[in-house]
């Protein structure tokens, strides 16, 4: 069973949705969305929080626009490098028409006092470099070393991705090389009810350049409004729901970010159909084990005839199938972590309950408090608590607080053992 108990924290400027929320060492930075304190305003809205306050991000160079349904990732500096985000696509907000912008931005970002720091570049094909750059080396000043020379650009057209908003992205290293990093575009609309036929593109970050990603398996695109969470220390992302041609999606996928291999988690019981959900992915105790059963959180039963007077049911539990296979890699340290899947909007299946889904894809319901249905919700794992903020109901009414959720097993108390001690 899981309990959770929930504590807000001082609110950002301005509720929002459609943002994206990054942990970055102690700081949250939260980029992007619909605000209504930043109506108007011509640039990117950008916070981020440290010890549960909230302070604007210092930001300069190429400042992005103003923008809700955008995608970001963060990629960690290698041998004592910079720190870099990227920011892709989303549409304008002062603008009326919603129209998927092809924009992407690379940031140095910093951390100055516990208040995040980004110098931000716009990308273009300009920027683009040869797929195997060779620096021309300068005649040198006797007694000075030969100077290294910056590769020419790309000579002819150089591929550019579709306009797309409402989109994922993720850091991925072909074959696992870390010296070659790529940032993953995936999923998203062009349009409303329009989706890019090049449904996941890679931005390499040494060549400048981007490409069609050449993805096996089965892929759930095209599907806009998806929801991604990290899993396997980043080597595996775990792509939910979303809305395609055929409406909303209730499918769990997962993409191995090192052989771009597509695969499909069947979920039992199977999560309603949402989009606009959040998925977090989050470390045990709050996972289930591979041999544990999912538990769900205790629902109303018929009284049972002799059951004492307001004594709990017993909760509902799902066992996991002996002969499944784990569907992605358990944590470097044999950990093990799940996903959590909060309501977002859906279709007529639609409701209002957090799911956890373990590695063998046994489901459960958590317990969260009665939060209601909200969608377009941000959030985190971090410092042992899943971190939650902005969203809307299905009224409209939009939230800036953000809440800390603290889900966690209790201790197991073994039968036949003295009263009060647990395993």
């Amino acid at each position: 069973m899981v309990h959770p108990s929930i504590s807000p924290s001082p609110p950002p400027p301005s509720p929002a949705i459609g943002g994206v929320l990054l942990p970055y060492g102690p700081l949250l930075l939260h980029l992007g969305g619909t605000c209504q304190s930043t109506q108007g305003e011509p640039n990117l809205s950008a916070w981020c929080r440290v010890n549960s306050k909230w302070r604007d991000v210092e930001m300069s160079g190429d400042v992005p626009a103003n923008v809700s349904g955008c995608a970001a990732c963060i990629l960690p500096g290698v041998d004592g490098g910079a720190d870099r985000i990227y920011l892709s696509g989303g549409v304008d907000n002062n603008l009326s028409d919603e129209v998927s912008l092809s924009s992407f931005y690379e940031g140095e970002l910093k951390n100055h006092g516990n208040v995040a720091a980004i110098r931000w570049t716009q990308i273009t094909t300009a920027h683009a470099q040869p797929d195997k750059p060779v620096a021309a080396v300068a005649a040198p000043v006797e007694g000075d070393a030969p100077a290294p020379v910056a590769p020419k650009p790309v000579q002819g057209k150089v591929f550019w991705p579709s306009a797309r908003a409402r989109h994922v992205c993720a850091v991925s290293y072909p074959k696992g090389d870390v010296g070659n990093p790529r940032v993953l575009l995936i999923g998203g609309q062009t349009a409303v009810g329009s989706y890019p036929r090049d449904g996941v593109v890679s931005f390499s970050v040494n060549t400048r350049r981007f490409s069609e990603a050449k993805c096996s398996g089965k892929s759930p695109l095209p599907l806009s409004r998806s929801s991604l969470a990290l899993l396997s220390g980043g080597d595996v992302a775990a792509v939910f729901g979303g809305k395609g041609p055929s409406g909303v999606s209730g499918a769990l996928s997962l993409l191995d970010l090192a052989s771009l291999t597509w695969s499909a988690l069947k979920v039992s019981p199977a999560p309603a159909p949402r989009c606009d959900a959040l998925l977090v992915s989050c470390p045990a105790p709050l996972a289930v084990s591979e041999a544990a059963a999912s538990a769900a959180a205790p629902a109303p039963a018929p009284t049972v005839e002799g059951e004492a007077d307001g004594e709990e049911p017993a909760p509902v539990v799902h066992k996991a199938s002996s002969t499944n296979k784990a569907a992605w890699p358990a944590l470097g340290d044999g950990g093990e972590e799940g996903l959590l899947i909060f309501p977002g909007r859906g279709g007529e299946e639609a409701d209002d309950s957090v799911v956890l889904v373990d590695r063998m894809g046994s489901a459960s319901v958590v317990d969260v408090g009665g939060r209601g249905g909200k969608w377009g919700e941000v959030g985190v794992w971090s410092d042992g608590k899943v971190t939650v903020m902005g969203g809307a109901a299905a009224g409209g009414e939009r939230f800036g607080t953000a809440e800390e959720l603290d889900l966690f097993v209790p201790d197991e108390v073994v039968v036949g053992e003295e009263e009060g001690e647990v395993r």
